[in-house]
């Protein structure tokens, strides 16, 4: 399951003869997480003490940094700037997680753009040392031939890649000359994984309006030509007091998000390269009609029972818009999520009926997360599939 599967204790990428003794390297390494994943996705579905004592986080998203190099027409998170934990301390936070969650505990960075962060290559090397599961988000622009050989080679569990269009379309939403420069860091952080012959999943990610709707086919075929491994779509979430600057993006001309939810389906039952489950695409569908509702048939947030996230002063919370449950300097992640705080506001979190449709929170069941174990084990050979397969 772990990319660095190829790689000594150094880092270094070993000579694996046949790609059948590579396959069995990534299985033998997988299946205990897999084992003990399953174990755990049972538990936080317990009642109450026996979760609280036995359950422990899938998955953390710490977001290293608010600061960001682009300005994206959809988000206000670069200008909330906030203090931020040095790598020490992002470190001890990890040793943490790894001692009480380590060995299919999934670490997913995010920003800002985590590329800015001084020594966030650090704390990612620090992550796969201890034996998690990391991973990050980023616009891809500060990508080099340096980092991304850095990257594509220390073991990571994915690279997520934020590209909302081809062309116009994305610097439309993401700013000037954006699409060339995330195009081409897409492009080094491939051929870094080809020269080194290292395995580290590429992921595209896109967050689906009105305005980028229409161009769903080109980032398919894009995402073929790159030779990228998925395409990952979230819909563009509208909180409380924003629709007045978001409706110009959100709103599509005619029926462009009904065809690109369709496209969206259709290729996920033949190709595979859109990685969203059916069930989470469908309601797509209700979102986009009414997103502001409240859908009880909606999937609901899980968060609180199968990860935690950490902001870049340290805060911890469950869920981002009912408050914390602590600073991680003060009290450590693996206390946290044991505290009457958090069970307190798990059942807050289980009571909600907006029905979150966040890649990251969205209700995931078994079968799931066992077909997302076998994405990561079936290497680059889906990526390589041709437009006409």
């Amino acid at each position: 399951m772990r990319g660095d599967a190829c790689h000594d204790a150094n880092g270094c990428v070993m000579q694996v003869p046949g790609a059948l003794r590579f396959e069995s390297m990534r299985l033998t390494e997988a299946l205990g997480p897999a084992v003990k994943g399953g174990i755990n996705h049972f538990l936080q579905k317990a009642p109450g003490p026996i979760r609280r004592t036995f359950s422990k986080p899938m998955s953390v998203y710490i977001m290293i940094t608010r600061r960001c190099n682009l300005r994206c027409a959809m988000c206000g998170i670069p200008y909330d700037i906030r203090p931020e934990l040095t790598v020490d301390q992002w470190k001890a936070i990890l040793d943490d997680v790894a001692a009480f969650a380590g060995g299919y505990c999934k670490i997913q960075f995010s920003g800002g753009e985590p590329l800015i962060y001084e020594g966030f290559l650090d704390v990612l090397e620090h992550a796969v040392k201890r034996g998690l599961l990391p991973g990050f988000c980023t616009n891809a622009t500060v990508i080099n031939e340096e980092n991304a050989q850095r990257i594509m080679t220390m073991g990571l569990e994915n690279v997520n890649v934020s590209l909302d269009g081809i062309g116009a379309v994305h610097d439309r939403i993401r700013g000037e000359e954006s699409f060339e420069r995330t195009d081409k860091g897409i492009r080094l952080l491939i051929a870094a994984r080809e020269k080194s012959g290292s395995y580290t999943p590429l992921i595209l990610k896109t967050c689906l309006m009105g305005t980028n709707a229409a161009d769903v086919p080109n980032l398919i075929a894009y995402t073929r030509e790159v030779g990228a491994d998925g395409l990952l779509f979230q819909p563009m979430e509208i909180r409380s007091g924003d629709w007045g600057d978001n409706e110009e993006l959100f709103r599509a001309e005619g029926d462009a998000i009904e065809k690109a939810i369709g496209l969206l389906i259709e290729d996920k039952q033949k190709s595979g390269i859109v990685m969203n489950g059916l069930r989470h695409l469908e309601l797509f569908r209700e979102y986009f009609k009414d997103p502001e509702g409240d859908h009880p048939g909606r999937q609901q947030c899980t968060v609180g029972d199968t990860g935690m996230m950490i902001h870049c002063d340290g805060a911890m919370a469950l869920c981002v818009e009912l408050g914390n449950i602590g600073g991680a300097t003060e009290t450590p992640p693996s206390v946290a999520w044991r505290s009457k705080e958090a069970e307190v506001m798990r059942q807050r979190i289980h009571a909600c009926q907006k029905g979150c449709l966040q890649t990251c929170y969205a209700r995931k069941s078994l079968l799931d997360k066992a077909r997302a174990l076998l994405f990561l084990l079936r290497g680059k050979r889906t990526a390589r599939t041709g437009p006409g397969a």
